[in-house]
């Protein structure tokens, strides 16, 4: 018995994504020699991380809440 044809042959059906993001967090009040190690350790991590998508710098709260990281990662 032939399966029943769709409506449309090209519908294509829902897909959702995700994307997988490295938020890096330095506040703004670290000390200098913090963040130059943080900096150099970050890399380190990146490129073990290969299925990481974007990278995202914080040093305020602000840009750490959810619609802001959702509107960096849809540019």
């Amino acid at each position: 018995m032939p399966l029943p044809r769709p409506a449309c042959p090209f519908q294509q059906p829902t897909v959702t994504k995700s994307k997988i993001c490295l938020i890096l967090w330095s506040p703004e009040y670290s000390r200098v020699r913090s963040k130059m190690i943080y900096a150099a350790s970050q890399e380190a991590v990146a490129s073990k991380m290969p299925d990481v998508q974007r990278q995202l710098q914080a040093t305020e709260l602000e840009e750490l809440e959810y619609g802001v990281i959702k509107n960096q990662v849809a540019k």
